[in-house]
């Protein structure tokens, strides 16, 4: 195996192991990242594969070598334009494979991809194109890794950055709404005439928590929990703990 193939390795097994297994475990509802974690898998063992075989020297026959190198070659290159219409939503490939005769240009339907993604995308299909010509020329294993490679790691860092960004501002807006729905909550207990400690007991009783763990939360009585609970009743018209959910704003 070249130094550089091997290298490369590395670097997708780090990828997989340290950031898109673990993703993916924690998140196992986000297909998206079972797709991307494929891939990785997929393209790792093509790389081995490709790296190990052929080689004269292993006690296996040539032509089974080639059949695993090949193999893998194959799984790989059938995989990824499922991948592209599954992750990136590409509508228009699945109209390619369906309507052949019919002329139409394979863009995203939604704005999920920039220009310069688009551009990514399209140079790493164009490397793997180029691998036919590979074995014409008997070009040697490293500009071949090299080439089939470079652009499935941009593709990798590119898609990683933008799950980065979603989750910031996935983050963003939940605090964004966690803040307006605290103001709401505030204002609906003034509104309804809720002391301070009546508010902060509020709180408490929408969270679900027993008088007994509000009373420890607090450091106040059990008998004063049950008195301000009283008071918290009486002045917003609930009737329970979910229509006063509803009143103050945290429903």
């Amino acid at each position: 195996m070249h130094i550089l193939t091997y290298v490369i390795v590395l670097l997708q097994s780090g990828m997989l192991l340290f950031y898109q297994l673990p993703y993916y475990l924690t998140r196992p509802q986000d297909k998206s990242r079972l797709w991307h974690l494929i891939l990785l898998i997929l393209l790792i063992l093509y790389n081995v594969t490709r790296g190990l075989f052929p080689d004269p020297t292993y006690n296996l026959l040539l032509i089974a070598q080639n059949v695993i190198a090949y193999g893998s070659l194959f799984l790989m290159a059938s995989y990824f334009p499922f991948f592209l219409y599954k992750v990136l939503e590409l509508e228009n490939l699945r109209f390619h494979a369906l309507h052949i005769r019919q002329k139409s240009s394979m863009q995203p339907t939604n704005s999920y991809l920039t220009k310069l993604e688009v551009h990514v995308l399209y140079g790493t299909l164009v490397s793997w194109i180029s691998m036919t010509i590979f074995p014409f020329f008997q070009v040697s294993q490293w500009i071949e890794v090299l080439v089939t490679n470079i652009g499935f790691m941009i593709l990798n860092i590119m898609l990683i950055s933008k799950t980065i960004t979603n989750v910031r501002m996935l983050e963003q807006s939940l605090t964004k709404f966690k803040a307006e729905q605290l103001n709401r909550f505030r204002s609906n207990c003034w509104n309804c005439g809720l002391s301070e400690r009546e508010t902060q007991v509020a709180v408490l009783l929408c969270k679900g928590l027993r008088y007994q763990e509000i009373s420890k939360t607090l450091f106040i009585a059990k008998k004063t929990i049950e008195g301000h609970t009283h008071n918290i009743f009486l002045k917003t018209g609930a009737k329970n703990r979910i229509e006063l959910i509803q009143k103050l704003g945290l429903g």
